[in-house]
């Protein structure tokens, strides 16, 4: 009896055909891409020193400049600082990667190649690096100004930057963030000795103690800085206006709720806090003859008890649709202070919130204190659910009797639900 074979010899060599095909496209990247490693402790512009296999071993790239299409990769922990002369990766789409938690320290080099950054990754210069190109730049990544190093290119969009130079000052009249800014030494300003500028900043501004960060120079006169920054401010270091004829504005332009430490600050600026922001006073803010405008949400702590003190002379308005948000604890709450301002404008149904620290029935004395005149608390609006309440003034102070208030939440939940709050307000007016 004869076995029945299940297929011929020609099918089966073309099952095996067709499996080779399917392995050998799984194993090639669908762009075209080689991936090569960096030897750890070699100079990196030697070709040489890197490798197909991750601790830079195995075969190498031909050169770099016509071999195209591969990426130099370096790793979680590495730092690619040993360098013996300027790199110059130049093949059609050949780019150099810097993955989460690698670093290149380019110190002096002047590098000639086409720059990815993944969140995590740091890059460093001290000198000026010209050629560099930017492709994919995590906002979570960090460009790195150190040394004494004076120019920051401002045709670059950069994810994170700190700016550690130890030079008397640096002028940065354009500068573009997709993450946050750290001045953790020296002097960054936002505009020249005669020139405006403006700094667009994604996330949050960062000034250690001994830095400063300034609108612009002791001699700039009759231009304008801008700074835009979509989280908040911490301040430990100097935070000002060194000239009295430059005019300055602080826009807090993102969304969601980010803090501002004033800090040690002086000179002349105005803050904006555009709608759908919320800014949290950790402390006081004086503008000298600039303005505080609150489109959004100007906040105290969340632990009752604290004093925000605003202080102005070019007056502070809250505008349609703003809102004031305060803590209220057993018998005590939160003051917003305000002293000599040039003005005060309140929306004429002021949104209060007030968040739960463990709120009681009864009256809450001096809730905002410093007014000259009924500021129309009768047709103010109370934001909290469930909750009933009057406001009151006193000729000088504003009062809030607290009437009624549901089963008691904690500060946390109710810190969550200010978003949504919010946005329901606002939904509410528009309609």
């Amino acid at each position: 009896m004869k076995n029945k074979l299940p297929f011929t010899l020609a099918s089966f060599r073309g099952q095996i055909l067709s499996v080779s095909l399917i392995f050998s496209a799984l194993a090639l990247p669908a762009s075209g891409q080689t991936s090569y490693y960096w030897e750890v402790g070699t100079p990196g512009n030697v070709q040489s020193n890197w490798g197909v296999n991750t601790d830079g071993t195995g075969a190498s790239p031909g050169n770099f400049s016509t071999v195209e299409n591969i990426r130099l990769r370096v790793q979680d922990g590495q730092n690619l600082n040993n360098f013996t002369g300027n790199w110059a990766v130049t093949g059609t789409n050949s780019q150099v990667v810097v993955e989460s938690g690698g670093t290149i320290t380019a110190s002096g080099r002047n590098h000639n190649i086409v720059l990815n950054m993944d969140s995590g990754g740091t890059y460093e210069v001290s000198s000026f690096y010209s050629n560099l190109q930017f492709n994919s730049i995590d906002s979570n990544s960090t460009f790195v100004v150190g040394g004494s190093l004076t120019t920051i290119r401002s045709d670059l969009t950069y994810g994170s930057l700190n700016y550690n130079s130890s030079a008397a000052g640096t002028d940065a009249t354009s500068l573009t963030l997709t993450g946050g800014l750290m001045v953790s030494q020296g002097n960054l300003r936002a505009s020249g000795f005669s020139s405006s500028g403006t700094h667009d900043i994604g996330g949050n501004v960062t000034v250690q103690s001994g830095a400063a960060y300034q609108f612009g120079t002791t001699t700039n006169t009759g231009f304008t800085s801008v700074i835009n920054v979509g989280g908040g401010l911490n301040n430990s270091g100097d935070f000002s206006n060194p000239s009295s004829t430059l005019t300055a504005t602080l826009n807090f332009n993102g969304t969601g709720s980010s803090e501002a430490t004033w800090g040690t600050h002086s000179g002349n600026f105005s803050v904006n806090i555009d709608s759908g922001k919320t800014i949290v006073f950790n402390d006081s803010l004086n503008t000298g003859t600039g303005s505080l405008t609150v489109d959004g949400t100007l906040s105290g702590t969340a632990t009752a008890g604290g004093v925000v003190t605003l202080t102005s002379d070019g007056g502070v308005t809250f505008s349609d649709g703003s809102v004031i948000s305060l803590a209220l604890g057993s018998g005590t709450s939160d003051t917003l202070a305000l002293a000599g301002l040039g003005s005060v404008i309140f929306d004429a149904d002021q949104g209060i919130l007030f968040l739960d620290d463990g709120a009681t029935t009864g009256i809450y004395e001096n809730i905002i204190t410093g007014l000259d005149s009924d500021p129309g608390v009768a047709g103010w609006t109370l934001l909290n659910d469930g909750w009933s309440g009057t406001f009151s003034f006193d000729g000088a102070n504003v009062d809030f009797n607290l009437a009624a208030i549901p089963e008691p939440r904690t500060t946390a939940l109710a810190l969550a639900g200010l978003v949504g709050t919010l946005a329901l307000y606002r939904r509410r007016r528009r309609a």
